[in-house]
């Protein structure tokens, strides 16, 4: 019968109930053991009494490659590196935030980056190899992707690329304020560390061919020019920081291909971020801003692009430049 059916299934599931509740662990209040440094306390799932394991190692806050390496749950995308180096010269990459998209262009730039000395001496891959100046230089991350592990490692042109290309980071995501004359500010403080990157290049005497040059770099690299205007009008200064921001990068850029002789990896993180902070609040200055985001971008990505090799940008809208 329908009935007699219905009575035996509930029947069966009254009894597996029963028996799964039968299996769970159950809390043994008579543990006390306290946990050690470093650990964590969970429930056995066969005794039910209380067991200690180690804390997991992971990293919430920080979207340096080299520390979420190093974590229990890192998980291996180093594979992206070899599609980047497919036909595209600029490829933009655009998703939510949390995505790991900082994470993604930071593993990029610290595969590709050549490295150098304070002085300015190119590091060869000699010592990239070296397990000594792992230790003499450990904020170089030379042996990061020697991890035979790694899916990278197993490309035919690791060593082509690995460690071979200058590069030019830009972290947009810090540009904020409440008026246009904070967000210049707070670009040139974007660029400033761009230069800072690179101030190895002051020691290169061979590079600079007038001293005018060596004083243009130095320049932007500490424009007390401008902290002197901070207490002029504010029209004043925003053109003298318009006229900083729009000089410095490709000045950089020329720079740099003149030292290595070779194209310029490009890296711009969130270059939305400026106009997305502000843009339900301020109208002009979002037109202001926008404006600015687009004379930065064709100065570098199409009035330099013989000196740029490939472009990396990260965000969360698409961008197209028109002439």
């Amino acid at each position: 019968m329908p009935g007699g059916r219905k009575s035996g299934r509930n029947t069966r599931r009254t009894l597996a109930t029963a028996i799964e509740s039968e299996k769970r662990p159950h809390f043994n209040p008579d543990d006390t053991t306290e946990p050690t440094a470093g650990e964590v306390v969970g429930v056995d799932g066969i005794s039910g009494n209380k067991k200690h394991c180690s804390k997991p190692n992971i990293s919430t806050c920080s979207s340096q490659f080299s520390i979420i390496k190093t974590t229990d749950h890192f998980v291996d995308k180093t594979k992206i590196i070899e599609v980047l180096f497919g036909d595209s010269e600029y490829v933009l990459i655009t998703r939510p935030r949390r995505f790991g998209k900082s994470t993604m262009m930071n593993m990029v730039k610290e595969f590709v980056e050549k490295k150098v000395y304070t002085r300015g001496d190119k590091v060869g891959q000699e010592i990239l190899r070296s397990t000594e100046n792992d230790r003499a230089f450990p904020e170089m991350n030379l042996r990061l992707f020697e991890d035979g592990n790694l899916e990278i490692s197993k490309w035919d042109e690791f060593s082509r690329h690995r460690g071979k290309y200058p590069t030019i980071y830009l972290d947009l995501q810090s540009i904020h304020g409440y008026n246009f004359l904070q967000i210049l500010l707070s670009f040139r403080r974007t660029i400033i560390d761009a230069f800072s990157s690179h101030s190895y290049l002051l020691h290169c005497e061979d590079l600079w061919s007038t001293e005018e040059d060596k004083k243009t770099f130095i320049k932007y690299l500490y424009p007390t020019s401008i902290d002197q205007m901070i207490v002029s009008s504010s029209e004043a200064v925003e053109a003298l920081l318009l006229s900083y921001i729009e000089g410095s990068l490709p000045f950089l850029v020329q720079v740099l291909h003149k030292h290595y002789s070779h194209g310029i990896y490009l890296f711009i993180d969130e270059y939305d971020a400026p106009i997305n902070n502000i843009l339900f609040e301020n109208k002009d200055l979002c037109e202001k801003v926008n404006n600015l985001l687009t004379i930065v971008f064709k100065n570098l990505m199409k009035r330099q692009d013989s000196f740029i090799a490939r472009a990396l940008i990260t965000g969360i809208s698409y961008m197209a430049f028109q002439e």
